[in-house]
């Protein structure tokens, strides 16, 4: 079924006792004309090419440790120029049961703070932790 609005990708996020949650998005918007259509190449596929993150925005990566609410691990984006890199330590993370829902937001802060979820999924544990 379509949806109303596009919705961000779903991927799982590894999790491994004792190791960072360490995760580095680039941004690549999609290559337009000056009507605002998409430049296609030549296997009539659309383009993305490398930028700078737009002023003003954030992003912020978010782990969920457990159903109940507000129990989050999060770790702010440090932005240079393309990339955004967002790390959570794993005293934090080792804490984080499988399945858990995890999500990074961008944060417009230019257009009345508005939030945009634009990767998202359920943690996997890596490291034999079933159920804690």
């Amino acid at each position: 079924m379509d949806t109303l609005y596009p919705t961000a990708p779903v991927k799982p996020l590894p999790l491994v006792k004792g190791e960072d949650v360490d995760v580095t998005i680039t941004y690549k918007p999609l290559l337009v004309d000056e009507d605002g259509e998409p430049i296609l190449d030549e296997a009539n596929k659309k383009q993305y090419i490398e930028a700078d993150w737009p002023e003003g925005y954030t992003l912020e990566l978010i782990v969920e440790r457990s159903a109940k609410d507000g129990d989050e691990a999060r770790g702010e984006a440090v932005i240079t120029g393309s990339k955004a890199r967002m790390r959570i330590d794993h005293l934090e993370v080792d804490k984080a049961k499988p399945d858990q829902l995890w999500r990074i937001v961008r944060t417009d802060t230019l257009d009345d703070d508005l939030d945009k979820v634009i990767l998202q999924g359920k943690t996997k544990r890596y490291d034999g932790i079933a159920n804690r």
